[in-house]
């Protein structure tokens, strides 16, 4: 892991956290066996090439694999240490990540004879990260309510990696693809999620899976919603010393703003960027009667960087901008506010969407969506006490129905001196890690 052992998610009201210890052991073994001849296929580079059965790849596992904690039907992640080379070139680079599944494990016989692990590999990832989106897949844009859509992407199978399913006709197998099988999958991370942690609710666990999903910049909005799904729901609960995610929730009646800060210490003497990131989901009832107004709640959501930067405006003159930590701002601002401007109720938003019309906050807001995510990248000496608001509508005739949020706040600060997460724990006593519970007591993911 990096930065040691990964520290777990930050969490409005929850308490204590439960560190597992690592083992070690001998390093796995295997080799390349041929299967059925694939078609001929171009990616990428236009070349095809292929493996010989004698033929070895080195890759070192993410963790300890072995006969006393595994079982068959368990999955891993390698990575590939030395590029494979064929005839014309590299075949597989240095560097890329497989996907591997156990399939039977054999413990040691009588007379020293060694015991063995038969394994699997069904995909991997290269090290630029490319995964390539189904045909099958649904594609957005959604309907009004849901307008980025599908929420992430899942694998779901392919031709040469097909779901091994039971036949119509009895003792049979069969080979299927699809969303059908993708979802179950996405749903099961959820429970995993769940497993983990009592603190994770199945609203948090989409909200977190959401807020997680990693988008490839080769693919258009419409074909991957929010992205593709986190591989490892650990991934999803840890944090490090540089990048910290904290959860809330709540209820919001119509007209009701509620502000969650963004807790960084000192984060406005940091040198560089500083990422901020965030998702919230929310559980509206739907309107039946017209497919165009189809959310009857929402949530409108405003972040504010800086709590000391102010507009000051002036009816027929202009406005100014002005940050009151700045003696020689705060002299000007005296002197406005004596000419007859007036000081904004509330800090400069970034971006400022005090202007845009209905029609700009549906198109490129997603004003009326029930999931939201954004990010902003920003020096670190823009931030002081930066805070997100929350703010609750409705339509319809529904202005006494409460709506339920769920928010993932992630702040990353790569140059903050020391560990951001401790600086958060230190200086915030209200928060605490969530309890993880012992994954391998209670979780057995087939």
């Amino acid at each position: 892991m990096k930065n040691g052992l990964k520290k777990i998610v930050c969490a409005l009201i929850l308490s204590s956290y439960l560190s597992i210890a690592s083992a070690t052991a001998e390093p796995l073994k295997g080799s390349v066996t041929e299967n059925e001849k694939l078609p001929d296929e171009k990616m990428f580079t236009g070349e095809v090439d292929t493996l010989d059965k004698k033929d070895n790849i080195k890759l070192t596992v993410s963790h300890v694999i072995s006969g006393a904690i595994n079982e068959a039907g368990d999955e891993f992640f390698a990575e590939i240490t030395e590029d494979v080379k064929g005839e014309k070139g590299v075949i597989i680079p240095k560097g890329s990540i497989v996907h591997g599944i156990i399939q039977h494990i054999q413990d040691p016989k009588k007379l020293n004879r060694d015991g063995y692990m038969i394994t699997a590999f069904d995909y991997l990832v290269t090290p630029d990260g490319r995964k390539i989106r189904a045909d099958y897949s649904c594609i957005g844009e959604g309907r009004e309510g849901a307008k980025i859509k599908p929420d992430f992407l899942e694998f779901g199978g392919s031709l040469d990696r097909p779901f091994i399913i039971a036949g119509a006709t009895p003792n049979t197998l069969s080979a299927s693809i699809g969303t059908s099988f993708s979802s179950p999958l996405a749903v099961n991370k959820i429970g995993r999620l769940m497993a983990k942690s009592e603190s994770i609710t199945p609203h948090i666990g989409r909200t977190l899976l959401i807020h997680n999903a990693q988008i490839d910049s080769h693919l258009a909005q419409e074909e991957q919603g929010y992205g593709f799904c986190a591989e490892e729901v650990d991934d999803v609960l840890n944090c490090d010393d540089k990048k910290v995610t904290i959860l809330y929730s709540g209820t919001l009646a119509p007209s009701q703003t509620v502000r969650l800060p963004v807790f960084a210490p000192q984060i406005n003497n940091v040198r560089g960027n500083v990422t901020i990131t965030w998702t919230v989901a929310t559980i509206v009832d739907p309107f039946i009667g017209d497919p165009d107004a189809y959310t009857n709640s929402c949530i409108e959501d405003t972040f504010f960087p800086h709590e000391m930067v102010f507009m000051f405006n002036k009816k027929g003159v202009g406005t100014r901008r002005l940050n009151l930590l700045n003696e020689e701002h705060v002299a000007v601002a005296r002197e406005l506010l004596n000419t007859g401007y007036q000081k904004a109720d509330f800090p400069v938003s970034h971006p400022s969407k005090k202007y845009w019309d209905e029609t700009d906050l549906r198109a490129v807001d997603m004003k009326w969506d029930t999931v939201i995510r954004r990010y902003v990248r920003m020096r670190g000496t823009s931030l002081l006490n930066p805070a997100i608001t929350l703010h609750a509508i409705a339509r319809n005739g529904f202005g006494d129905t409460k709506l339920r949020y769920f928010a993932a706040v992630s702040i990353e600060a790569p140059r903050y001196t020391g560990s951001l997460y401790d600086s958060i724990l230190q200086n915030y006593k209200n928060l605490a890690p969530i309890e993880i519970r012992n994954v391998n007591r209670v979780m057995v993911n087939r």
